[in-house]
């Protein structure tokens, strides 16, 4: 499905595309989510649009009776191949949504940011709790379908076929680049 609208006022969030996660078992080639989400953020950069970078924290305080959960050196390390920048914006979520006790909204505000197009993993988990809170917002949202992944293709396909299309535009990498212009 080709974007609808030009894509100003518009930020890319990227969510855990980190050397954490890059060793897990997705359906999809992470390398390949990887690269495309690399792309779309290039992309964001050259056109003066923002780019949110959003990393799951791992470790987790001691609550309730629980042990503190360790987290391997680096875990939260954003991947290389997404070239950070100094202008990105950089978040460490402590839930499964990128907005949840991070403060992400008021910085895409402080951009005049009204659209998101998201990209990540895994797609039913980090991406869908980060889509169904910035809806819950007021962002309007565009779901990179080539540029996320998860752990099991029918949790995938669930997401991408039946709860995003009811709160998003969900759309190619070239559709999206296409509607900024590249």
């Amino acid at each position: 499905m080709a974007v609808t609208a030009p894509l100003a006022n518009t930020a890319l969030v990227v969510v855990d595309l980190q050397r954490g996660t890059s060793g897990n078992p997705f359906f999809t080639p992470f390398d390949a989510v990887a690269e495309r989400a690399a792309e779309l953020a290039e992309a964001f950069r050259r056109h003066g649009a923002p780019v949110a970078i959003a990393a799951f924290a791992l470790t987790r305080p001691a609550t309730d009776g629980q042990t503190e959960r360790p987290e391997p050196e680096g875990f939260r390390e954003p991947l290389a191949l997404l070239d950070m920048h100094p202008d990105d914006i950089v978040v460490t979520r402590p839930a499964w949504s990128a907005f949840s006790g991070t403060g992400l909204d008021r910085m895409l505000c402080d951009h005049g940011i009204t659209r998101l197009v998201l990209t990540g993993v895994a797609t039913s988990i980090g991406v869908e709790s980060t889509a169904r809170e910035a809806r819950d917002l007021g962002y309007e949202l565009v779901i990179a379908s080539d540029a996320v992944t998860d752990l099991r293709a029918e949790t995938h396909e669930n997401s991408i076929q039946r709860i995003f299309p009811m709160m998003a535009q969900v759309a190619t990498t070239d559709e999206i680049l296409a509607a900024l212009g590249d």
